[in-house]
């Protein structure tokens, strides 16, 4: 004689522990697994390190443009997750045409904040940024009867950029990043004088030693 097939009542409960124990499993798999990145990143730890982005691109194979930027930083746990520090972006950019060539350099220093949430040997991060500084543009070109000419701008920068980023960590010391940041430049061009704001996206990818106490 054969068994008689599960009623639906006993369907409905096992679907219901079923979504029960997934549902718990993704909330508290993470709290358990966080302890793997959480030496790193606890009260009284620092973070030394820096991140660089490269981007170039030719607009309609006449014009070409080049820009490197790296940004080492360094930063303390004033609590667990939470790190404060100083960044120091540093970029150098060329462009050039059939008419015209220009080189610059820009300088900046500021604040950051980070804050960590942690998952085996991963880790993801907000941040938030605010810095300072200048940048010398040089430029050769010619007049409209053909003469070379140069000249020289500097440019006061006020950048505040928002990022997301993500860690993985090698070891007890060092992790591997990348992160999306959104500039929002404010310039002042010193000679001649104008104001211009404009609004930048980038990916770098990095690096960051962790030391702590222990």
């Amino acid at each position: 004689m054969l068994a008689p097939e599960p009623g639906k009542n006993y369907l409905r409960r096992k679907s219901r522990f079923m979504k029960t124990l997934i549902f718990l499993c993704s909330v508290f798999c993470p709290l358990f697994l966080s302890h793997a990145a959480s030496a790193q990143i606890q009260k009284g730890s620092f973070r030394i390190g820096g991140t660089a982005s490269y981007s170039n691109f030719t607009y309609e194979n006449d014009y070409a443009f080049n820009q490197l930027t790296i940004s080492p930083s360094v930063a303390y746990f004033v609590i667990d997750r939470l790190s404060l520090g100083m960044t120091v972006p540093i970029s150098f950019s060329s462009g050039s045409s059939s008419s015209y060539n220009y080189s610059t350099s820009s300088y900046r220093i500021g604040p950051d904040v980070r804050y960590y949430f942690p998952f085996g040997d991963w880790a993801i991060f907000p941040e938030l940024s605010y810095s300072f500084g200048k940048t010398v543009s040089d430029s050769d070109f010619q007049d409209g009867m053909g003469d070379p000419l140069s000249s020289r701008s500097e440019v006061k920068y006020r950048s505040f950029t928002p990022g997301f980023g993500i860690t993985y960590f090698i070891n007890r010391n060092v992790g591997i990043e990348g992160i999306t940041r959104y500039t929002f430049n404010n310039e002042s061009v010193v000679n001649p004088f104008s104001m211009v704001e404009d609004k930048v996206l980038t990916f770098s990818i990095g690096f960051q030693i962790y030391l702590n106490r222990e």
